[in-house]
């Protein structure tokens, strides 16, 4: 019977000269061996503390780290520091820095002819793009990096970047085109079995139909996501879906499951210390209580979501939650105290952000209209509506169609300014987004009966109310019910 020889370690220097192995001793009791020891295990550390949200103390490592990668003229760790800092800074909404070091990485990738780390920066340049909310920039390094996988036969990056493309165009408002590169990404990924990948395609396809109304089939791809992260044992991932799959219940108005998934939610991010799917969930339970009308709850959660942002050094979700805020204080009817939270939220990343600054001078807008401040709305609103054509999210330029319409026939007594509802609804029948179809006829209505239409306004808003049923959509249809009957 064979059997095996075991060596001690020593003997894997057997083959060695006496020249060979005194350099190697050299080498290993030099101070270049001791720094690059020292890098191995300062990046391991980075990874850990960037996983569980600390991003300054992350940042400060990796400086660090970088400083002793250059003084032993290590490309490599060299690379992946500059990649750490700019991933920090993109985290933390530092849009214009996290592309200076993104752009650094790539030349010396460029320089190296590393086609891998090239691909993979050009990805995360794409990635920072979208999150400014500069779409066309985003899908043009994805693309970039479509041709280049392509090119040598990367099929699983091939399934990324069409999955990156697709989620591109539906930040655009563009959803056929998203469910097309979305569905052709996701089955290559399937063909390749990568199993994290396909679950984020299943969700960002469940993510499609939410938009759009279609809460049946979001739930189907959302349960799906959900599912195949819970048997890989991807408890980040799984609390974030728990999170995703909360929403779709709250907008049907199932409290109860909603905050069942939240609550879930919440326990997950806590136990492996993801801080910001934390954040991101408190968040969330603020949104179940401004839906249930338990409006000093709401503040609460929104309050706690808010000041981890702030601890997270996160501003795109520090101006949410103040945004969110402002919300809450304009249904109160605490106009001034909304206003407050408003522009803070502009503050901070309204400037960085033109999609957010969209929104939320929408949302200003909005609070003038009720306030029946029709001409100060219409300045907020011309200017989103500016805003949303620059660029290119033909969903909320809808939204603030109607309600620009709207304020303009409150205030010149006249039904020519509601053929800007109109266009709005046409948009969304185009989306085929049946929310947006209620809310435009919800915001019909109520220009008509501004004006006087009364017996208009009640058919109208009978349409939306019937829409809002047809989706499930609780809180929408609530509102409409109540419009409904004030006006009756």
């Amino acid at each position: 019977m064979r059997t095996e020889r075991y060596y001690p370690f020593t003997a894997f220097f057997r083959d060695y000269s006496a020249k060979e192995l005194n350099a190697l001793k050299s080498f290993l009791a030099s101070e270049k061996f001791v720094k690059f020891i020292d890098l191995a295990i300062g990046l391991k550390k980075i990874e850990i503390l960037a996983r569980i949200g600390k991003w300054d103390e992350g940042q400060q490592l990796a400086e660090s780290k970088l400083i002793v990668a250059e003084s032993i003229r290590d490309k490599s760790s060299q690379s992946k520091c500059l990649s750490m800092i700019a991933e920090f800074n993109w985290d933390r909404s530092a849009y214009e820095d996290a592309l200076i070091y993104c752009n650094t990485v790539l030349e010396l990738a460029q320089e190296a002819n590393n086609k891998k780390i090239v691909i993979k920066v050009l990805g995360n340049i794409g990635g920072i793009y979208n999150s400014k909310g500069n779409y066309d920039m985003g899908l043009e390094k994805y693309k970039q990096v479509l041709n280049m996988v392509r090119k040598i036969g990367d099929h699983q990056n091939e399934g990324k970047a069409l999955g990156n493309i697709g989620i591109t165009y539906y930040l655009k408002g563009e959803y056929d085109s998203a469910l097309k590169y979305l569905n052709e990404g996701l089955k290559i990924l399937q063909e390749r079995g990568d199993k994290i990948n396909e679950g984020m395609g299943f969700g960002s396809i469940g993510a499609i139909y939410e938009e759009r109304g279609e809460y049946k089939k979001a739930l189907e791809y959302h349960s799906k996501a959900l599912k195949m992260f819970q048997e890989l044992g991807s408890t980040d991932n799984e609390a974030i879906w728990l999170g995703n799959i909360g929403n779709i219940y709250l907008n049907i108005g199932n409290y109860k499951r909603a905050e069942k998934c939240f609550g879930k939610a919440l326990e997950g991010a806590k136990k492996t210390g993801d801080r910001w799917t934390e954040g991101i969930n408190l968040g969330n339970m603020g949104k179940l209580y401004y839906e249930k009308g338990v409006l000093d709850l709401a503040i609460n959660y929104f309050q706690q979501a808010l000041g981890l942002a702030k601890k997270l050094g996160e501003k795109r979700s520090e101006a949410i939650w103040l945004k969110e805020i402002g919300e809450v204080y304009r249904i109160k009817g605490l106009y001034e105290q909304a206003l407050k939270y408003y522009n803070q939220a502009l503050k901070i990343y309204g400037g960085i952000n033109k999609k957010f600054k969209c929104a939320t001078l929408m949302d200003i807008g909005v609070l003038y209209f009720e306030k029946e401040e029709y001409e100060i709305a219409e300045n907020y609103l011309v200017n989103a509506v500016k805003l949303a054509e620059e660029t290119k999210d033909i969903a909320t330029k809808a939204i603030v169609l109607f309600y620009l319409g709207a304020s303009r026939a409150a205030r010149e007594k006249t039904e020519k300014p509601l053929q800007l509802i109109y266009r709005g609804i046409r948009i969304a029948e185009k989306l085929e987004n049946k929310k947006l179809m209620a809310e435009g006829y919800f915001v019909l209505g109520k220009a008509k009966a501004l004006i006087d239409k009364r017996l208009e306004a009640e058919e109208i808003l009978q349409k939306a109310h019937k829409l809002a049923k047809d989706i499930n959509n609780k809180s929408l249809y609530d509102e409409i019910w109540r419009e409904l009957k004030r006006i009756s």
